[in-house]
């Protein structure tokens, strides 16, 4: 009795563990930003003034996207929880691959009331009591963080199929590789192209999208591989769909 309840506690923390580091470093950045962003040269009270408004613009900015977006978002998914792990234990890995695939159609779908939600952002912020001052500087960078949206969705997405297989070493290891390059590619948009706060929007996209590439190659080199025999299908369907979206 004792041997199986230390088998099992140890099969729960080489879920556990991987799984919390691995999602405590994939949002790390988002403290990376506030930091850089506030570490803009600023000179005299207005200068001051002015950073001050665009880290309020920005954490605004997050707040919006995650409600409007991220979280209709991470509904889509939710079904990989229970269909990835039902399908490596009934033996059917190729289900897994079309639960992605539906996943991510989902979540083409759920940007065609997001994108008017974020465009007339301004709007409902304004309406909701909030600065204008902040709200103005929250538009673009709210519009910026879209393509941080497939990213933050679909990387989620992808973690569903790797801790389905028991991937989770690999998971972290991307997540903390990504973490280390990130705030790099943060204060190089910020700080050097000059596009200032806006720049922490575009790295956010960025980095968000490049750690579902990075786990790309898992696929292809892992025994989980069968699974993904017709993955290319999911790609031909999602620009389908944002083909059909744009239209």
């Amino acid at each position: 009795m004792g041997a199986e309840f230390v088998h099992h506690l140890r099969e729960a923390v080489s879920i556990v563990v991987p799984t919390a580091i691995g999602n405590a470093l994939e949002y790390l950045p988002v403290v990376f930003a506030v930091a850089i962003v506030g570490r803009q040269p600023s000179s005299g009270a207005a200068g001051a003034a002015r950073v001050a408004a665009e880290l309020d613009a920005l954490t605004l900015a997050r707040a919006y996207l995650n409600i409007v977006a991220i979280a209709p978002g991470f509904g889509a998914i939710t079904a990989l929880r229970t269909l990835c792990p039902q399908a490596i234990g009934a033996g059917r890995p190729r289900q897994c691959a079309l639960a992605l695939q539906r996943a991510t159609l989902a979540c083409c779908a759920v940007l065609l009331p997001v994108a008017p939600l974020l465009y007339w952002s301004d709007v409902l912020l304004l309406r909701a009591g909030q600065p204008a001052q902040v709200v103005a500087l929250a538009r673009p960078y709210c519009l910026r963080l879209l393509p941080s949206f497939f990213g933050i969705v679909l990387m989620s997405a992808v973690q569903r199929v790797f801790q389905a297989h028991g991937l989770n070493g690999a998971n972290m290891a991307i997540a903390a590789a990504v973490c280390a390059v990130a705030p790099l590619l943060q204060w190089a948009l910020v700080h050097w192209t000059g596009l200032g706060f806006l720049g922490a929007a575009w790295a956010a996209g960025g980095y968000k999208c490049s750690t579902c590439f990075c786990k790309s190659p898992c696929f292809a080199t892992s025994a989980t591989a069968t699974c993904f025999a017709r993955f290319p299908s999911v790609f031909s369907s999602t620009m389908t769909a944002c083909a059909s979206t744009c239209g």
